[in-house]
């Protein structure tokens, strides 16, 4: 099943929903932090597999992985990369 939320607190509540096993998450989201939707996500499932994403590809998988993010990929990058992989911990080519 997929769910979609255009905000934090629609994320909080579509996690809540569906319990899902992994969020691909927009480092952007309006005039909200994807980077603290992700710790709030970790914070209350913190085996949830979150892959951050953002057309600005400066964002370091350091960045990422301190929030709680098992890894960052740069929008023009998704289509070619496994997210599966990534989602059981393995970091991105």
């Amino acid at each position: 099943m997929v769910g979609e939320a255009s905000n934090g607190s629609g994320a909080m509540a579509a996690a809540e929903r569906f319990e899902p096993d992994a969020v691909l998450l927009d480092v952007r989201l309006g005039g909200e932090s994807g980077f603290n939707v992700a710790r709030s996500l970790t914070g209350r499932w913190p085996e949830l597999a979150i892959v951050l994403m953002s057309v600005d590809s400066d964002t370091s998988a350091e960045l990422a992985r301190a929030c709680g993010a098992r890894a960052f990929v740069p929008k023009q990058r998704l289509h070619a990369v496994d997210l599966q992989a990534l989602l059981e911990g393995e970091p991105p080519e």
